[in-house]
């Protein structure tokens, strides 16, 4: 339960950070990222060090399908499709 705990919190935490990463400015990113940290060290300190490399796995992850996501998006309004 706790792996699974980690992968869903990851989810939703990786899909947020990435729809506020994906135009922030630098000191934006920089406060975003230490809270990231910030939510393993605290997954870590609840839950066991596997589910906190699942919760990082699933973070990385999720944010990188967001901005993916995102950006395809504004290529198709950019183009019109």
């Amino acid at each position: 339960m706790l792996n699974a705990g980690g992968i869903g919190i990851g989810l939703v935490v990786g899909w947020l950070a990435g729809r506020l990463l994906h135009r922030a400015r630098w000191p934006g990113r920089a406060v975003l990222l230490l809270g990231l940290i910030a939510l393993s060290a605290l997954v870590l300190r609840i839950a066991t060090p596997t589910a906190t490399l699942w919760f990082v796995a699933a973070a990385l992850l999720a944010a990188f399908v967001c901005i993916g996501w995102v950006r395809e998006l504004e290529r198709r309004r950019a183009s019109g499709s």
